[in-house]
């Protein structure tokens, strides 16, 4: 098969299996009874986020405590990210709306692999917008900081990312892959 079919098999089980899944997390905390232990926020009151939106968290302090940031720079900074989260609210929601149309064919029973295709080389293409936007968003970001600040940025982001990398070795069981005695 040709290595594009493959990829797009792969992708199909992947969003397949992220339905699920969410359902799963729908059925477990129906909307409005988050319990307080999920509710996270700092001192300010501010929610942390969770996965890798507390890192975009964490980035986001840094830049605005920790970097040494002027304040044309910090609101500079703030413009560009309002900037893109503007320009990119319509791909947001319709990737919103993809998979609430994925979700809502899977549990309808009703699953046709040709609307489950053409839905996921919608995702994807739309997918690929926000990408763009956020590739954009980081060299615009970078062209703001200073040599100094660069670099204290590519040290910070070298740290979180080796400190992202451990914590998912130590979820997977320190990384040693797997054995047949695992069980699931």
């Amino acid at each position: 098969m040709h290595k594009s079919v493959l990829k797009l098999y792969a992708t199909i089980g992947f969003l397949f299996t992220l339905c699920i899944a969410s359902n799963a997390v729908a059925q477990t905390f129906p909307a409005g009874s988050a319990t307080p232990e999920l509710k996270r926020t700092n001192a300010a009151g501010r929610g942390q986020g969770f996965g890798r939106f507390q890192h975009r968290a964490r980035l986001r302090r840094f830049f605005m405590n920790e970097l040494g940031l002027s304040a044309v720079q910090k609101q500079r900074l703030r413009e560009l990210w309002s900037g893109s989260r503007e320009r990119t609210k319509e791909v947001r929601d319709t990737i919103k709306n993809i998979r609430e149309q994925k979700l809502t064919m899977l549990r309808s029973g009703n699953v046709d692999q040709q609307e489950l295709l053409k839905l996921d080389k919608e995702y994807i293409k739309y997918h690929t917008q926000l990408d763009l936007e956020r590739l954009r968003l980081q060299r615009e970001r970078a062209a703001l900081l200073t040599s100094e600040q660069a670099k204290r940025l590519g040290e910070f982001l070298s740290q979180m990312r080796d400190e992202i990398r451990e914590k998912r070795r130590a979820r997977r069981g320190l990384g040693k892959g797997f054995s047949p005695n695992q069980s699931f």
